[in-house]
């Protein structure tokens, strides 16, 4: 009994943003960081690296994996009649809830595959927040590799590559829904939870807001820039492990068959 009581107390402390701003302090952060992952965008190395170099915790994370099976288990059984891009559409809409309670937690670095909302910045004043882009033809192409490797989408695999050759391939995965999503995923994420797929009146109004509300917009060629940004901001105060400037010749080693593809 005692011991779950002081786990509660532990727990209601951890939650509480006043504790979460002392940690951050102690850590010498000039400002939290909040970081859009928009996914085959080099993501996952800065987001370890952000954590390694702070020795901070993976709290304030969403876990993409985590957060889809949370909502093919409790909420698909009621939409088994969604395709693929309706059914991407709420599953970040899932995680946007997740999101906005990781901000009114207050933890120094918040991540995640999740479209940010423009009204953040208004209201998390506090947050750096940043993202990092990607050509949209080769990010689409580490896509396509990805879904081969990992059996993501029935249009295409490593038999059917074999069968009617990679050209013929890519224009399969290019005009099935799965292609189309991957294609819209800037806008997607540019626009507050696909906006894109739904109103196309509505998205550039939408991704205007969201560029201006990021501090950073970087680039997968020139990842170096952003951590010299996140330098000045005081986020992070040297270079260790791996370094972001080395993130973009790692991600392609990482992704095989992209030389490959990107010469086609």
């Amino acid at each position: 009994m005692r011991s779950n009581y002081l786990l509660n107390i532990l727990d209601k402390v951890e939650r509480t943003s006043n504790f979460t701003s002392k940690i951050c302090q102690k850590l010498a952060y000039k400002r939290k960081v909040a970081f859009m992952h928009i996914p085959k965008c080099a993501g996952t190395s800065i987001m370890e690296y952000l954590r390694n170099h702070n020795k901070t915790s993976w709290q304030g994370h969403i876990d993409g994996p985590t957060t889809r099976l949370e909502y093919v288990n409790h909420f698909r059984k009621y939409s088994d009649n969604q395709d693929n891009s309706q059914l991407e559409y709420y599953i970040y809409r899932h995680r946007q809830s997740i999101l906005l309670d990781c901000f009114r937690r207050g933890y120094p670095i918040i991540s995640g595959h999740v479209p940010f909302l423009s009204s953040l910045k208004s209201s998390y004043p506090d947050y750096f927040y940043f993202t990092v882009v990607r050509n949209p033809l080769l990010r689409w192409l580490s896509s396509f590799n990805y879904a081969v490797k990992t059996k993501i989408y029935k249009e295409i695999t490593y038999e059917l590559i074999e069968e009617i050759g990679l050209s013929y391939a890519l224009d399969v995965m290019m005009h099935s829904k799965a292609g189309l999503f991957e294609g819209q995923i800037l806008s997607l994420f540019f626009g507050e939870a696909g906006k894109v797929i739904y109103n196309l009146n509505n998205v550039k109004i939408s991704n205007n807001n969201v560029f201006e509300m990021f501090d950073h917009i970087g680039h997968t060629e020139n990842v170096g820039k952003t951590e010299e940004r996140l330098r000045e901001e005081g986020i992070i105060k040297y270079r260790s492990g791996i370094g972001m400037y080395n993130l973009s010749n790692e991600t392609k080693k990482k992704d095989k068959h992209i030389a490959y593809l990107e010469s086609m």
